[in-house]
């Protein structure tokens, strides 16, 4: 799915630099998801695993919402 590659390769191009190592080690985790089903999480407020329920995924789907708006 390209479009998850481009938002989540936005996401992280305009973040990074400020995230922890905690918050590199969350992204890797959600990167080791397959798109359609990141996108489930993020697009479509699908049931997030106990593991991925933290402020980056938040800050994800936020950011994802305020790509969606324009």
């Amino acid at each position: 799915m390209r479009e998850m590659d481009m938002l989540l390769g936005k996401f992280a191009e305009q973040r990074i630099d400020d995230f922890s190592d905690e918050e590199l080690a969350q992204l890797e985790e959600i990167l080791t998801y397959d798109d359609p089903v990141i996108y489930e999480w993020i697009a479509k407020d699908g049931i997030l695993p106990e593991s991925l329920q933290h402020e980056l995924m938040d800050s994800l789907k936020k950011f994802t919402l305020s790509i969606s708006s324009y």
